[in-house]
């Protein structure tokens, strides 16, 4: 690939976020002057990513949620388009958000741009005949489970298992010192167990857990002397989320994570790094009744939790939640 034009990169969440700041720096280190521009969070552009528009702000899932920010969607999609004509990149890397990306990889291709997709969406688990459609946008899909290779494999794109990007980053950590420092600010001393409470980094998973995480650590704090408890909100400006009463821990999760002895957690990315560190955890997520019937109706698998997905049996706990009440029982 040449370097004329650079590389363009959009990531939509915070763990896409993540990856795609990982990835330029990777990027830079095989091909120092190399321009890379996008679309993404603050990692992207802390690794030294021009980024034109913080797409972190528009992590939303299901139709009610997206309906309001349609416009702003039409935005991004024009001026995404209005940058790949004004740069013309060599390539244009997606990291998962298929909502957007799907319509994005779309754009590109019809621009003549290579589209590469990293992080590759879990059709497998609950859309398998969008696969197609994904081989169609892709020239090269750049997947992180090795039993995805062969899952994507039998179109025009080419597919290459690159490893899970998680683990670079968290193996870098000290634990240690993260125990330390996190136990000490969390009130959590010798002997005693803290449990990490992690309600995920999109505005709409924060409202619809928090109040029952809270409600299940306050039943529980009750029931069992010597248990403490801390809430992981990754962006600053949403602490204001979450109750009083507990510790909340801005900022990236992984060291409250590598810091905890126990978790409960939002079915997504950060279920993965908490069983990296070997973490014992009740995996949550928000949905009404009638969205949980929607669920088991129409998805492949009756699982919620990548972990259990990987294991191909309940490793976890795992609980779709309509109340606050819910996650206690």
């Amino acid at each position: 690939m040449s370097d004329a034009g650079g590389v363009y990169i959009v990531a939509g969440e915070a763990s896409g976020d993540l990856h795609a700041g990982n990835l330029v720096r990777a990027l830079r280190a095989l091909r120092p002057g190399l321009e890379v521009r996008g679309m993404g969070g603050p990692r992207l552009e802390e690794a030294g990513c021009a980024v034109s528009v913080d797409l972190t702000e528009f992590a939303v899932m299901g139709l009610v949620r997206v309906v309001p920010l349609l416009g702003r969607f039409l935005e991004v999609i024009n001026r995404f388009r209005d940058e790949l004509v004004a740069r013309r990149p060599a390539a244009v890397v997606l990291i998962d958000y298929p909502g957007l990306n799907f319509i994005l990889a779309g754009v590109a291709r019809r621009l003549g741009i290579p589209v590469v997709y990293y992080c590759c969406p879990q059709l497998w688990a609950w859309a398998p005949w969008r696969v197609r459609k994904l081989r169609r946008l892709a020239r090269l899909l750049l997947v992180i489970f090795p039993f995805e290779e062969e899952f994507f494999r039998g179109g025009a794109a080419a597919v290459k298992y690159v490893g899970h990007p998680i683990c670079d980053a968290l193996a870098a950590i000290d634990r240690a010192a993260a125990a330390r420092e996190l136990r000490a600010r969390c009130g959590a001393g010798d002997g005693e167990t803290l449990v990490g409470l992690f309600p995920g980094s999109r505005r709409q998973e924060i409202a619809g857990l928090v109040a029952a995480l809270s409600e299940t650590a306050r039943i529980l704090g009750g029931r069992h002397a010597g248990v403490k408890f801390a809430f992981s909100c990754l962006a600053e400006s949403r602490a204001s989320m979450f109750p009083a009463g507990f510790p909340v821990i801005t900022g990236p999760g992984e060291r409250l994570m590598a810091a905890c002895d126990a978790a409960m957690v939002a079915s997504g990315t950060a279920t993965l790094e908490l069983a990296f560190f070997r973490k014992p955890m009740t995996v949550v997520y928000p949905a009404a009744r009638w969205k949980q019937k929607l669920f088991k109706a129409l998805s492949t698998t009756p699982r919620i939790s990548t972990v259990n997905l990987l294991a191909g049996t309940d490793i976890v706990g795992e609980h779709l939640i309509a109340h606050r009440e819910d996650v206690a029982a």
